[in-house]
C-alpha cells in the first residue's frame, strides 16, 4: 500500500473517532499517549527522526495540555475582565504554540542534526504534512481569533463558521499529524524488512 494511502486511512479513521469522541480532555490524552507510544517505538528502533519528531510534538501537546486541560487558567467567562482579552488569550496562546510548531518542523531536520551526529537524520515525507498540518492549524487559530475580535468588538455575527465548527476543524489537523505519525512507523517498518530482505 502506497504512503498515501496510509496517511489517508489514517487520518479518515482518526478524523471519524476525534469526531464521536468530541472532548478536548480526551483528545488531548489521546495525542499525548499516541505521541509517547511513537517516541517508545523510535526509541526500540533506534530511528532518531522518530524519536525527535515525537519529543517535540509530545512536547507541545503537553505544553498545550497544562495550560488547557488543567485549568491552570479560567478559561470561563467571568475570569476574564472582558471577552475581547478572553478570546486574544485562549486563540493567541494556541496560534503561538501552533506557529512554534510550525518554525521547529520547518527546521527539524537542521535542529536534529545539531542534537545529533547520528547519520540517520534524514528528511522524512511525514515532515512535510506535519508541517502543512501546522500550518493549516494556525490558519484556523487565526481565522478563530478574527471571528472573536469581529463579535466582541463588533457584535458581528457575520462570521461564526469557524466558532460553529472549531473542534472539528482543530480535530482534523490534529488527525493529519496522528495519521503522520502511524504512516512514519509503518513506512520505517516496511524499510527495515526492505533492509533484511536485501542482505
Amino acid at each position: 500500500m502506497k504512503t498515501s494511502n496510509i496517511i489517508i486511512i489514517g487520518f479518515l479513521s482518526l478524523v471519524i473517532f476525534y469526531s464521536f469522541v468530541s472532548n478536548p480532555h480526551i483528545t488531548s490524552s489521546i495525542n499525548i499517549l499516541m505521541t509517547a507510544v511513537f517516541l517508545i517505538y523510535g526509541v526500540s528502533r533506534k530511528e532518531p527522526n522518530i524519536i525527535h519528531i515525537s519529543v517535540i510534538l509530545l512536547t507541545l501537546n503537553i505544553l498545550e495540555y497544562i495550560i488547557y486541560g488543567t485549568q491552570i487558567i479560567d478559561w470561563s467567562n467571568g475570569s476574564f475582565e472582558s471577552n475581547v482579552v478572553r478570546g486574544v488569550l485562549l486563540y493567541g496562546v494556541q496560534l503561538i504554540i501552533a506557529l512554534t510548531s510550525f518554525g521547529l518542523f520547518i527546521f527539524r531536520v537542521s535542529i536534529s542534526r545539531a542534537i545529533s551526529d547520528s547519520k540517520k537524520i534524514r528528511p522524512l515525507e511525514q515532515d512535510s504534512f506535519i508541517t502543512w498540518s501546522f500550518l493549516y492549524l494556525c490558519i484556523i487559530y487565526i481565522l478563530a481569533l478574527v471571528e472573536s475580535l469581529s463579535y466582541n468588538l463588533l457584535n458581528s455575527t457575520l462570521f461564526s463558521f469557524i466558532y460553529s465548527n472549531y473542534e472539528p476543524l482543530v480535530y482534523i489537523g490534529w488527525s493529519l499529524i496522528s495519521a503522520s505519525l502511524i504512516t512514519t512507523a509503518i513506512c520505517h517498518e516496511k524499510d527495515l524488512k526492505k533492509q533484511v530482505s536485501d542482505t
